[in-house]
């Protein structure tokens, strides 16, 4: 191997959980969605929109849903922030 290749980032597959995070509505328990037409919130951290479908139930939140995570297989899972 030359010797400019011995001081390239290597990576290692590891394996991983994936998992759907999805947000119900707190009044009637179906599944809100995120509101990416609307605007957000310019707070720290910024606040996007969530409505609910069925009852019109809105919500403003630092995250998106539905999202994905990632988790390390064999260790235990991170709980996620509301």
């Amino acid at each position: 191997m030359p010797q400019s290749d011995m001081h390239h980032a290597r990576t290692r597959s590891t394996p991983a959980l994936v998992r759907m995070v999805r947000l119900y509505c707190p009044r009637c328990d179906t599944e809100m969605h995120f509101r990416e037409h609307e605007p957000l919130l310019t707070e720290a951290p910024p606040q996007y929109p969530h409505e609910c479908p069925k009852c019109k139930y809105r919500e403003y939140l630092p995250r998106t849903y539905p999202r994905v995570e990632y988790d390390e297989a064999g260790k235990p899972a991170a709980v996620p922030d509301a």
